[in-house]
């Protein structure tokens, strides 16, 4: 994986970071003013959502990282970040350039 890969990616999960505490926040006060599920639910969600899009992107489970980003979002994070791309059609692991490319070595040419 590039260098410049890895900070793009480091970038948009910083970015997403601070939407998290933004999520953090609102649940805190939330939690403090009207209900402690609710509030911890809202800082789920947010946690989940934010990993759950950050491993759509790569083709992976959407629903299966919304659950790790759940529980575990920084080491979550730190794991996908260094995870691969997926091809759409076959699955198979994709290097950057071949993502880059739109070509999977098993496949072909990707849609």
């Amino acid at each position: 994986m590039q260098i410049g890969n890895v900070l793009r990616e480091l970038g948009l999960a910083l970015f997403l970071i601070v939407v998290f505490f933004g999520g953090l926040v609102g649940g805190i006060l939330v939690a403090v003013t009207v209900n402690p599920w609710l509030g911890y639910l809202i800082e789920y969600a947010t946690a989940a959502i934010i990993l759950g899009i950050l491993a759509a992107r790569k083709n992976r489970n959407y629903w299966a990282w919304a659950l790790i980003g759940g529980l575990v979002l920084v080491p979550g994070l730190i794991v996908l970040m260094f995870f691969g791309y997926l091809c759409p059609k076959c699955h198979g692991d994709l290097s950057t350039r071949q993502w880059q490319d739109r070509t999977c070595p098993v496949c072909g040419v990707i849609g």
